[in-house]
């Protein structure tokens, strides 16, 4: 099995009002897992290692009081 990459972001936005934002995602190039046929899993891909619903968004607000 070869080596891979995959690339997360994250940003962070802070505002004047004690709050900040974070936008990112995850596996945002959405790189194929290492294909493993000799265990078994689902498509040739160890769930128990890699995500299978490849790349993911988040949004998050935090506000200090």
């Amino acid at each position: 099995m070869g080596s891979f990459s995959v690339w997360n972001a994250n940003v962070t936005i802070n505002h004047p009002w004690n709050g900040s934002i974070n936008l990112g995602g995850q596996n945002i190039l959405n790189t194929q897992y290492p294909y493993d046929d000799t265990a078994g899993y689902d498509n040739g891909i160890n769930g128990t290692l890699y995500s299978l619903q490849g790349p993911s968004w988040y949004v998050g607000f935090d506000q200090k009081i």
